[in-house]
């Protein structure tokens, strides 16, 4: 469901693969409504509209579909894990995996660095066409791509945690108590998905643009200045990806079973040890995951960066667009391969942290053993020696 929401609300493939083309898809066309002069909004809301209708529909169908059907696999009960044998489908499946892998990731993400480390890539794979120029350029203390990648990296950093601590409990409210609305507020944070980046900046900046703030205090010439800040940037990010990490919650919930909960209500345990000492340990794959998701998706966000972004304070994807507009594609390839590099960092720090802390852990509990042997080995030799004087 989320895949199809992402796909069919993407704008980044639509405004280039797609128009270049001559396929014209519906975000685009809503870009296209909100950039022209005098600015279309009534159709941008019509055409968003639309992509609301074509999701409702589908959750519809999902609905229908999963309806009495249940994916609970985490319960009191140890089960053995089962292997699925494919038979002669084995190879063909493999096949189609790493033709997908290799056409989506490898082949892109090789033409990104093999152009990151060239001077001009019209003149070839000669030895005298490598350098390292455009990385020294976008590393450069003064350089404005460093501090883009800065700027991104904390905003990814910030959106990422807040939104993953908000989404956890509200996926939890809405699939295991029986608050009124909260299939309401499930509709809606599935549907928000569907909303564009451009078409939620401008909401953001007609929000925060509003004469009526003046008199609560914000914006104006004496108010506090919320729009034109990294902080409203921030908050359209955490608009845009609460969605995606209630809805991943909300999917790894529903692999817990309702005996292990109802297990720890008879024992006493409140909504917070629930959440914090059970739910949470048995989950920890997917919440991690969906950190990560999020994280990945603020580190690439173009389409409200572009609208949103402080004055002089681009974001990572913004001044890779900028540096591909001035035919600087050296540089910005090589921004965007440190901006894999960043999320790709975060894939290892997740992964092989834990296991470092665990060895730190073995490593102290070691040391303190021996300090405590050595200790009652001369206490034993001071009592030997007092016992023969």
């Amino acid at each position: 469901m989320i895949a199809f929401a992402e796909a069919i609300s993407d704008f980044g493939t639509a405004a280039t693969i797609a128009q270049n083309s001559n396929v014209t898809l519906i975000t685009y066309q809503i870009y296209s409504a909100i950039n022209t002069s005098p600015v279309d909004f009534s159709l941008a809301a019509a055409l968003s509209l639309l992509l609301f209708i074509a999701i409702a529909l589908a959750m519809l169908i999902q609905s229908s579909v999963l309806r009495t059907r249940s994916f609970q696999v985490i319960s009191g009960k140890s089960r053995p894990a089962r292997t699925l044998e494919l038979g002669a489908w084995k190879w063909p499946a493999t096949i189609f995996c790493l033709l997908i892998f290799i056409v989506a990731l490898v082949i892109p993400l090789s033409m990104c660095l093999l152009l990151s480390l060239l001077h001009a890539f019209g003149q070839g794979l000669v030895p005298g066409n490598w350098t390292l120029d455009n990385y020294r350029t976008v590393l450069t203390r003064s350089s404005d791509d460093l501090d883009a990648l800065t700027r991104t990296t904390w905003l990814a950093l910030g959106n990422a945690t807040i939104t993953s601590l908000i989404g956890f409990p509200l996926a939890f409210v809405m699939r295991y108590t029986r608050l009124p609305g909260r299939k309401l507020l499930g509709m809606v944070t599935l549907l928000t998905i569907a909303v564009p980046g451009l078409v939620l900046a401008c909401g953001y900046i007609f929000a925060w643009n509003a004469p009526y703030l003046e008199y609560v205090g914000i914006g104006g010439v004496d108010g506090i200045q919320f729009y034109g800040t990294v902080w409203i940037l921030l908050a359209a990010y955490m608009g845009g990806s609460l969605p995606y990490a209630t809805r991943l919650s909300m999917g790894a919930l529903e692999q817990v079973g309702q005996t292990m909960l109802e297990a720890a209500r008879v024992q006493g345990a409140g909504l917070f040890p629930l959440l914090t000492r059970i739910v949470a340990p048995l989950l920890r794959a997917s919440l991690v995951s969906t950190w990560l998701l999020v994280f990945t998706g603020t580190m690439f966000e173009l389409a409200t960066s572009e609208l949103l972004y402080p004055p002089g304070q681009p974001t990572m994807p913004v001044q890779i667009v900028a540096l591909f507009s001035n035919f600087q594609m050296g540089p910005g390839m090589a921004l965007a391969m440190l901006n894999v590099g960043v999320v790709t960092l975060a894939l290892l720090v997740i992964r092989f942290l834990p296991w470092l802390l665990s060895r730190l852990l073995q490593y102290q509990k070691r040391k303190k053993n021996v300090y405590v042997s050595t200790d009652q080995t001369a206490e034993q030799n001071i009592r030997i020696t007092a016992g023969s004087l």
